[in-house]
């Protein structure tokens, strides 16, 4: 019951342009700019989402191998978005991170209710897509700040033809390609590499982290096998 925002994750590809594959901080699963993502904190979170994914029944649809890239791979997103919202002098208010996150949830039951399916609701469904309850409002403020980044390049409205779908689509990778290369993101080895490909469907960028075959200390348990090569940044 992966909705589209599975392909968040589970499109990914081998190791992108960015640095990512070298040498980080001690103690630091990531570097965004001049933040550490903590292996600690990283460890928390994925503490977190287990024990969630527990709680749901869901350990045969989410891989405890996955989790500490899954998650990283969210953390390192919210990031590259919140420096792209920043370069376009865009914040959002609490107001319009619940607002999109109710919207988001009534699209998402539409969509999965209409497939014939249950509705696990919105805190499950992000556990289904490795992303912690607790980072529920976090991941509001990104579709929130995505939603502002669409309008900005859209005379201040959503896009409602595919021409202006496809224009939007294409300024908001390239914001995000500025922003994470500005940020020049660096993955620790240990959790894997920062890998850059384009959803076939929506033809959004996607900046996620792949395990590699030889990672160290991974959970136990085979993780998801690997998805197609990475595409080519658009900056």
């Amino acid at each position: 019951m992966k909705s589209r925002l599975a392909a968040g994750v589970a499109v990914a590809g081998a190791c992108a342009l960015l640095a990512a594959c070298s040498s980080v901080q001690l103690g630091a699963a990531a570097i965004v700019g001049n933040q550490r993502i903590t292996q600690s904190s990283l460890d928390n979170e994925v503490s977190n989402l287990q024990q969630n994914v527990t709680r749901y029944g869901l350990t045969s649809q989410v891989k405890a191998a996955d989790m500490p890239k899954d998650v990283l791979t969210w953390l390192v997103r919210f990031r590259v978005t919140d420096r792209a919202a920043r370069d376009a002098g865009i914040t959002v208010s609490q107001e319009e991170i619940q607002r999109t996150l109710n919207a988001f949830d009534a699209q998402e039951q539409q969509a999965i209710r209409s497939q014939g399916a249950a509705y696990p609701g919105l805190t499950q469904l992000l556990v289904l897509n490795g992303l912690p309850p607790d980072q529920e409002t976090t991941f509001g403020r990104w579709l929130a700040e995505e939603n502002a980044l669409v309008k900005n390049a859209n005379g201040g409205k959503l896009p409602t033809t595919q021409a202006e779908a496809t224009t939007t689509t294409q300024h908001l990778n390239l914001a995000s390609c500025k922003a994470a290369k500005a940020l020049n993101i660096r993955v620790n080895p240990q959790y894997g590499q920062l890998s850059y490909q384009v959803d076939p469907n929506s033809g959004q960028g996607i900046y996620a982290v792949m395990a590699q075959a030889d990672g160290l200390s991974r959970p136990s348990g085979q993780a998801s096998s690997a998805p197609p090569t990475s595409a080519s940044q658009p900056c």
